[in-house]
């Protein structure tokens, strides 16, 4: 049996995990998931549709920290968006400069930015040690960390009993 359950954490961004290809990935037109490239066309599995450009989405990983412990956070395409302000392809262009340098340096607004994340906790994150949790949502609203703040009796990241 699995289960999912959701919360509400409020931690500090304080690394992205940025290698050279895993931060993003090439995606289908119709639905979010993954493509394969193959002789310039892309291919959809799970759409099972064929496609000769391929956007790219957000697949960003995140350490956060909370003052109990820190995390890795899977910030997907819409979330890594509202807080970065540009898109994938925009950041990865970037890239194509010659500016090795460039990624990091689109990331480095969030870094040391506190956020309220709402988080998708699996078993599979109960059970593997280096497993992320997905973020659902993200909020950097001054107001809503506040009201979180006061009302929170501890902050902890992980599942609440």
């Amino acid at each position: 049996m699995t289960y999912e359950v959701s919360t509400w954490i409020l931690a500090t961004i304080v690394s992205v995990d940025v290698g050279t290809r895993d931060w993003y990935y090439a995606s289908c037109k119709n639905c979010p998931r993954k493509v394969v490239e193959n002789k310039g066309r892309y291919y959809c599995e799970h759409c099972r549709k064929v496609g000769f450009n391929a956007p790219l989405r957000y697949r960003l990983n995140v350490v956060v920290i909370d003052g109990t412990g820190c995390i890795n956070i899977m910030l997907w395409n819409q979330e890594a968006k509202i807080i970065l302000g540009k898109s994938a392809n925009d950041i990865r262009d970037l890239m194509k400069d010659g500016d090795e340098n460039a990624c990091l340096k689109a990331f480095e607004p969030i870094i040391d930015r506190k956020f309220l994340f709402k988080l998708s906790i699996s078993q599979k994150n109960l059970t593997s040690v280096d497993q992320a949790y997905n973020a659902v949502k993200i909020s950097d609203d001054e107001a809503l960390i506040d009201l979180y703040s006061s009302h929170s009796s501890s902050i902890d990241i992980g599942v609440r009993i």
